[in-house]
């Protein structure tokens, strides 16, 4: 989360101590929330207030604080007591505004937006609020705001990054990389328009370009994981499956998601590591039991292996799952 004011000067006017206080914590947990990974703080207090501190400034370090201690909702609660204070406290509806969208919060995070735009009509928080419109699926909007950010500020990168996403929700493709080209010329280190774009070709059968880009995102962070995925796609597509089970394995050292063991896996079994794949096809089964491919994919594995009961098994619970597949399995 973004902290726009300077915690220690803010302490340093509050506080009887030059901005050195102690930060006091009760009945510290952790505690994980379906959407984020929200900290729960009893409280937090500060050593040596000034009796006379403007509550305004008070309760805004005390919502940077509970942000930078990843408290999302006393972060929250305090920004809403500064704006009860100061109700055109701008940078006030901005972090709210942060906060909420970070929880998916999406139409409190436009409303913050929204009176943020009001207070001075930055691009930044066009764009922004046009993050939150694109969260609600509410395309046409994200693109109003993403069109006002870039006339404000045309040299600004992000809108168009973020309008390229919109334009991949919609399956306009083209429009989605012209856009990932601006952002791109923009900023030539712009990591994820690489790997949004690169996907991009994929999808348009650019196959060359798709590598092309996710090499480059590689070249710029070594450790994000999705270039190597969509590398790794691609190679399938180009049925140069030794180089997608590479860059598979390379994706799984900084990500665990349950569908790169699940493409690797099958890209495994085309090139007949059937052991190998079957303990990929073990994890996406044990993550997500209800996906019949999953148990039909395992089951033609243990087949080619010559394991008939296993493979009997596997289909029986395939077509349980979906008894579309059972055209499909040949073995029962």
């Amino acid at each position: 989360m973004a902290v726009q004011m300077d915690l220690q000067e803010l302490l340093a006017q509050i506080t009887t101590n030059d901005g050195k206080i102690k930060v006091y914590q009760t009945d510290y947990h952790q505690q994980e929330h379906q959407h984020d990974g929200d900290r729960c703080i009893a409280s937090i207090s500060f050593d040596g207030l000034k009796p006379d501190a403007d509550p305004v400034l008070v309760h805004y370090a005390l919502a940077l604080c509970y942000v930078m201690m990843e408290a999302y909702m006393k972060g929250i609660e305090e920004f809403t007591q500064v704006l009860k204070h100061d109700p055109n406290h701008r940078d006030a509806y901005v972090q709210r505004a942060s906060l909420y969208s970070y929880r998916q919060e999406y139409q409190q995070a436009i409303d913050d937006y929204s009176a943020a735009i009001a207070l001075t009509p930055l691009p930044e928080l066009y764009n922004d609020r046009g993050i939150a419109y694109k969260g609600l699926k509410q395309y046409d909007q994200a693109l109003a705001d993403y069109a006002q950010a870039i006339q404000l500020k045309p040299e600004l990168p992000a809108p168009y990054y973020c309008r390229a996403l919109v334009y991949d929700a919609l399956d306009d493709l083209e429009q989605a990389i012209a856009d990932y080209d601006q952002a791109l010329r923009l900023n030539p280190n712009y990591v994820e328009a690489y790997v949004n774009r690169g996907l991009a070709f994929l999808q348009t059968e650019k196959y060359d370009a798709a590598i092309a880009d996710c090499t480059q995102a590689i070249a710029l962070r070594p450790t994000f994981s999705y270039p190597y995925w969509n590398r790794a796609r691609t190679y399938v597509q180009l049925k140069e499956y030794p180089q997608a089970i590479t860059d598979f394995n390379k994706a799984l050292e900084f990500d665990h998601d349950q569908r790169i063991y699940w493409e690797r896996a099958n890209a495994l079994a085309l090139t007949g590591a059937y052991t190998l794949a079957i303990q990929d096809y073990d994890i996406v089964i044990q993550a997500s039991p209800q996906q019949a491919e999953a148990y039909y994919n395992r089951g033609r594995a243990y087949q080619q292996l010559g394991e008939s009961t296993k493979a009997r098994s596997d289909y029986e619970q395939a077509i349980a799952l979906d008894p579309n597949l059972k055209e499909q399995a040949s073995y029962l």
